[in-house]
Formats: C-alpha cells, sequence, structure tokens
C-alpha cells in the first residue's frame, strides 16, 4: 500500500516538474535577431518579409526585428558597427571584407538571379544599342556601392567604360526612385520591382538589361549567382546556434511558400507599402520576378563562384587578394532547416 502510495507520488512530482518546466520555457523571452536590410520592399528579398507575415519567425520561436536602411551598404555598416545583428541583402560584400579580416557569412540564399533592370526613356531604350550609349548619362541606384551601381558597372566594363563615365545617383527603392525618373532628375535607371515595372507601365522607361530573366542573369554575371539572402558575422553565429537556426528555419518555410504561393495570397500577406496601394501591379511584379528565387535556400559551388567573380570584375577586389570561398558559405543551418 505504502509502495503503491510512493509510486503515485513520484509519478505526480514528475507530471509536475513537466508542466513547470514547459510552462517555464513558453514563458522564456524569444530569442531576438535585429536584422538591417537596404530596401525591404525589394523584390530579391521577398523572402524575409514574406516570413515575418506569413508568420514564420514567430511559429519557429524568433522575435525578428526588420530594420530598413535603405541601402546595401548601410546595412553593412549596421552589421559590422554592432547595430544589427544579421543583414539581409547582397551577400558580396562578405568576399570584400574577408581580406580585411572581417569573417561574414552566407546561411541562406533567397534570390540567385540580380532581378535588377537596367532601364532608359522609351526613346533611348529603342534607340539603345549598347552599353557605350550609356555615357554622360545620369543613372539612379539605391545608393552608392551597393548591388544596382555595381550592376551598372559590370554592364559599363563590356564597353570598356568605367563608372566615372556616367553620373551614379543614390535614389533610394521606392517612391523617391520613381519620382526621380519621372521628373527627370536623372536619365536611366538601375533598380529591382517594385519600381521597375511601375515605371514600365507608366510608360516612363523601358528595360534594356534585365536580370529577373536568366539570360540577362546570364549576360551580365555568367549565370545565375548567390547573390541574395541571409548573412552575419561569423562570431554571431558561433555564440547564437539556436537563433540562427530558427532564423534560417523561417526562411526556407517563406521561400517553399512562395513556390506554391498565388499572387493575390501573396499580396494579401504583404501591407501596403510593398504595392502602393496598387495590388494589380504588384502581382504583375511577383510574375515578373517569378524565377529569380531559390527553391529551398541553397547554393551550389558554381553560384558562389559566380558571385565571387563578379566583384572582381567590377574592381572591387584584387584577384590576388586571398579570399576562402567555402568558409563564406555555410551549409549546416540550411541543411538542417532543409531536413
Amino acid at each position: 500500500m505504502i509502495r503503491s502510495i510512493l509510486l503515485g507520488l513520484t509519478i505526480i512530482g514528475a507530471a509536475l516538474s513537466g508542466l513547470a518546466a514547459a510552462e517555464a520555457q513558453s514563458t522564456a523571452p524569444k530569442p531576438a535577431i535585429k536584422v538591417a536590410v537596404g530596401g525591404k520592399t525589394i523584390i530579391a528579398y521577398l523572402p524575409l518579409p514574406v516570413a515575418y507575415y506569413h508568420g514564420d519567425f514567430a511559429r519557429e520561436g524568433v522575435d525578428v526585428d526588420i530594420q530598413d536602411v535603405q541601402s546595401g551598404p548601410k546595412a553593412v555598416e549596421a552589421l559590422v558597427g554592432g547595430s544589427a545583428d544579421m543583414v539581409y541583402g547582397s551577400i558580396d560584400y562578405a568576399f570584400l571584407l574577408q581580406p580585411k579580416g572581417v569573417d561574414i557569412v552566407s546561411l541562406f540564399l533567397g534570390a540567385h538571379l540580380s532581378a535588377i533592370v537596367l532601364g532608359l526613356p522609351p526613346d533611348k531604350a529603342k534607340a539603345y544599342r549598347g552599353p557605350a550609349d550609356l555615357k554622360g548619362l545620369t543613372i539612379g541606384v539605391t545608393g552608392p556601392g551597393g548591388a544596382a551601381e555595381n550592376m551598372v558597372r559590370i554592364v559599363l566594363a563590356k564597353a570598356g567604360l568605367k563608372l566615372a563615365d556616367v553620373s551614379s545617383v543614390g535614389v533610394g527603392s521606392g517612391a523617391t526612385a520613381i519620382a526621380a525618373m519621372e521628373t527627370g532628375k536623372i536619365q536611366a535607371i538601375s533598380l529591382a520591382d517594385p519600381v521597375i515595372t511601375r515605371l514600365t507601365l507608366d510608360g516612363f522607361i523601358l528595360p534594356v538589361v534585365d536580370t529577373r530573366t536568366v539570360e540577362g542573369q546570364t549576360y551580365v554575371y555568367g549565370g545565375p549567382a548567390a547573390l541574395a539572402g541571409a548573412t552575419a558575422t561569423a562570431d554571431y553565429v558561433k555564440t547564437h546556434r539556436d537563433a540562427v537556426q530558427r532564423y534560417v528555419n523561417a526562411l526556407v518555410k517563406a521561400v517553399k511558400w512562395l513556390h506554391t504561393a498565388r499572387n493575390d495570397e501573396v499580396t494579401a500577406l504583404l501591407p501596403r507599402e510593398f504595392y502602393g496601394g496598387d495590388k494589380d501591379v504588384f502581382m504583375k511584379v511577383l510574375d515578373a520576378n517569378r524565377n529569380i528565387f531559390t527553391a529551398d535556400g541553397r547554393t551550389t559551388p558554381q553560384e558562389q563562384r559566380i558571385a565571387y567573380q563578379q566583384v572582381i570584375d567590377t574592381g572591387r577586389l584584387k584577384p590576388d587578394q586571398p579570399v576562402d570561398i567555402e568558409k563564406i558559405f555555410l551549409r549546416e543551418f540550411i541543411d538542417q532547416a532543409n531536413r
């Protein structure tokens, strides 16, 4: 009898301990991550806001604060300066900073097509014969040193020109970029959607170089590349492994959902700032950019090499500067997220 009572008390005690542990776990603060992004409405960065608004971050138990700093270089400054834990954006700065002793790692690849478009006013676009025609133009980009400006560098180099042969002007990635083109402040624009589709539909530009397609991507970069996704410092990853895994898990779920969701579902998910009050236009944006996203956040060695080569081709890194590409692209978190 006493033995039965003691056994019962033991079982009750174990159950209560389990309940207490579960309660403590549910009330424990979620790991928090501050993510800097240079233009969160840029279409190539869509897996990030989708993971946020679709609830993937919440379901993974991570509290993500998205900080829009309007340009890629500013996002990198926030990361290196410590005001951000991660960056969602261009991966090329990982190649640039490694020779300087700053180890940045890639955790998730969201887009392997650049999705940046070089657009000209219709009259200039129809007369366009090649990059030499860009000489002397004022070209709007998101900001100095960003992915849009770097694409301009590559295109110009095909005609033996340099960035100094044009005037590159930072116009942001939203309404300010549209206004700059509409008012004639700039004579050309190198940017991603939704700005490009809006300007095209309104009759202000026609694309002359379009990396939303594999053909355009191959013309500029040589093929699909490891271009945009989630990055962090190697030190941060070492000390926040659980938070990093949760974050990557959510991004993988988001990019997979993007491949199955209808345009109206994606549009309904996002706030007004993503489509500027015109949902029909945004659905056209989604149609134009369906192929830019990776299937599951993974990248291939060839995509990594092409991404590295474009940094060399733009003169931002010398071929003799040592870069360990394998050290940049971590596989363990993305592989775990896809299991």
